[in-house]
């Protein structure tokens, strides 16, 4: 089974919460300020923020290019593009026109959180912790950036950091259950028992509600208890049927276990209250490949790919997809792509050069396949000699990779 990524309620809270984000002001008309010696790039500008207002974001996005393709330079247009692209769902092209944005003006606020909004979203934790610390520390004050700053932090293990950023929430919000739940977990995960008990009671305390249940969900997921996982999330979805996030965490927590068919329902679930959720898109690729689907895999999987350009796992899936469906050459270039996006992960690293060497034979290419093995024998020697070097064994992770073949995921 694919690596997961459990992230937790945040993007539910925080859009919840009333957090404006450039995509909610992407309606608003181009500011006069615009400096342009083509005047019209302001008409054309207008007029797709005209077709926003009307919700053709489709629309929005042509005029935007047109405007860009006659005067490149303009930080306030790529905003708005990127705004367009965020509508449609597709984070990877609202990210780079983002970014296009503040490179032309790096003290632009609100495209640095929509660019952090969107690498959180497509699963790029570490480019949105930086472009929230960047916002951070711009706006301390700022609740809801402040608390998708601390969730990735306590993601990506950086326990003290969640900490630092949470503890000023906490003395001026006290009743925030987010902010429990963050010193919480965050001081649990450094051994301080007692210390993160204490934060996790206050949560408990609040009673029964679908957010401290998604909450609790999360902490036990965390923890891999996922037989407690599941019956919170549960709770969550039976008291609030259409909250954010929580069929996708019980999806997860059903895959983890073994139940792939249960983990299907509740990821189709998930889809229909939100199409442009990436784990939602790239778990149903995954799913719909062990069930023989490959259309409907193929489907998915390039959607995640579109939301996140730069993951390699869905990359990887995809080209195992391609490979069943007897695709050599496509599965070739998806595989290509997988291993070279891949910088950090071995384990999935060897297993897309070991399937790109098996293409190479299928295709005829020997010369080829023997460079791959030698590349695989490369990478399992330096496999074992990061395991020597820890003292251990590089054993199965807690949510190991498929193999090509149909079957389905074995419980962990």
């Amino acid at each position: 089974m694919p690596s997961v990524r459990l992230y937790g309620f945040w993007l539910c809270l925080v859009l919840g919460a009333g957090l404006t984000t450039q995509a909610q002001l992407a309606a608003s008309s181009l500011p006069p300020s615009v400096d342009t010696p083509v005047q019209a790039v302001t008409q054309v500008a207008r007029m797709a923020a005209a077709a926003a207002a009307q919700g053709d974001w489709k629309t929005a996005v042509r005029q935007y290019r047109h405007a860009l393709r006659l005067e490149p330079n303009l930080p306030r247009v790529l905003v708005n593009l990127g705004a367009a692209y965020a509508h449609l769902g597709d984070l990877g092209q609202a990210a780079g026109a983002y970014r296009q944005a503040l490179k032309l003006d790096p003290e632009l606020l609100t495209p640095r959180l929509d660019l952090a909004l969107a690498e959180y979203k497509t699963g790029n934790l570490p480019d949105a912790a930086r472009d929230l610390a960047l916002f951070h520390r711009a706006r301390p004050a700022e609740l809801q950036a402040s608390l998708l700053l601390a969730s990735c932090d306590l993601s990506l293990g950086r326990y003290a950091a969640a900490i630092q950023v949470a503890r000023p929430l906490a003395a001026s919000r006290p009743g925030n259950l987010a902010v429990a739940y963050i010193l919480g977990t965050a001081y649990i995960r450094q051994g301080h028992l007692q210390r993160g008990g204490r934060w996790i009671n206050r949560i408990m305390a609040r009673g029964n509600s679908p957010i401290v249940h998604l909450m609790l969900g999360d902490a036990y997921s965390q923890r891999h208890q996922l037989k407690q996982a599941r019956a919170q999330y549960r709770q969550a979805i039976a008291m609030a049927p259409r909250l954010p996030l929580a069929h996708l965490r019980l999806a997860m927590a059903q895959l983890l276990s073994g139940n792939s068919a249960g983990a299907f329902k509740n990821f189709q679930a998930e889809y229909a209250l939100n199409p442009n959720n990436f784990e939602t898109n790239f778990y149903l690729g995954y799913l719909y490949r062990q069930q023989g689907n490959w259309l409907q895999s193929v489907q998915y999987l390039k959607r995640a790919i579109a939301m996140s350009p730069e993951a390699f796992q869905p990359q990887l899936q995809l080209g195992m997809t391609e490979l069943d469906a007897h695709h050599p050459h496509r599965a070739l270039r998806r595989l290509r792509a997988a291993a070279r996006l891949n910088t950090r992960d071995l384990r999935s690293l060897i297993q897309a050069h070991v399937l790109i060497g098996r293409v190479d034979y299928e295709l005829g290419q020997p010369a080829a396949g023997r460079r791959e093995q030698a590349t695989v024998r490369r990478l399992i020697a330096r496999q074992q000699a990061r395991a020597t070097a820890m003292g251990e064994r590089e054993g199965h992770s807690l949510t190991p990779l498929p193999s090509s073949s149909q079957s389905s995921p074995k419980p962990s």
